[in-house]
C-alpha cells in the first residue's frame, strides 16, 4: 500500500517556498441560545434579516421551554394533591377500621391498624422531608456551579 502525498493548497504551492509553513487555525464557542453580537452582526451581512430570524427562533425555542416547564411544575402539583387525598382518604379509613375493630371486641388489632397507621404516616413524612432536603441541595449545587 504506498502513502499518499498529503494536499497542499494551491495559495502554499505558488509561494514557491519549501522551508516550514504554519496553519493558524481559528475557532469560537458560545453558550446559550445567541451568538455573541459580533458573530451577529457578521450573519447580518452574509445574509440581510439573519440576525432577526435567529433572534426570533432563540426567542421561540425560550417560549417553547417555558410552556414545557410549567406544564411540568402543573402536573407535578395536579399528582400531588392527587396523592394527598388519596393517602389521605385511606388513612382515614385505616383509623375507621382500626376504631370499628376496637369497638367490636378486637382491641389488639384495633391498635395494631392505628399503630402501623401512625407508622407509615411518619415513614411518608420523613422520606419526604429527606427527599425535599436532597432536592434542595441539589438545586443549590447546581445553581453554585457545581453541577
Amino acid at each position: 500500500m504506498s502513502a499518499s502525498k498529503p494536499r497542499i493548497p494551491a495559495r502554499a504551492e505558488q509561494s514557491g517556498s519549501t522551508g516550514p509553513h504554519a496553519l493558524t487555525v481559528h475557532s469560537q464557542q458560545f453558550v446559550g441560545p445567541l451568538p455573541p453580537p459580533d458573530a451577529l452582526r457578521l450573519y447580518e451581512e452574509t445574509l440581510p434579516g439573519a440576525a432577526d430570524r435567529i433572534i426570533a427562533m432563540a426567542e421561540q425555542q425560550a417560549a417553547h421551554r417555558q410552556r414545557i416547564e410549567s406544564l411540568a411544575v402543573q402536573t407535578q402539583a395536579r399528582r400531588s394533591i392527587y396523592g394527598l387525598w388519596i393517602g389521605g382518604s385511606l388513612s382515614f379509613a385505616t383509623i375507621l377500621l382500626a376504631a370499628a375493630l376496637a369497638f367490636t371486641g378486637h382491641q389488639t388489632a384495633g391498635i395494631a391498624f392505628a399503630g402501623m397507621n401512625i407508622a407509615g404516616l411518619a415513614g411518608v413524612f420523613v422520606y419526604g422531608s429527606v427527599s425535599m432536603r436532597r432536592e434542595r441541595e441539589e438545586k443549590a449545587r447546581i445553581s453554585a456551579g457545581q453541577g
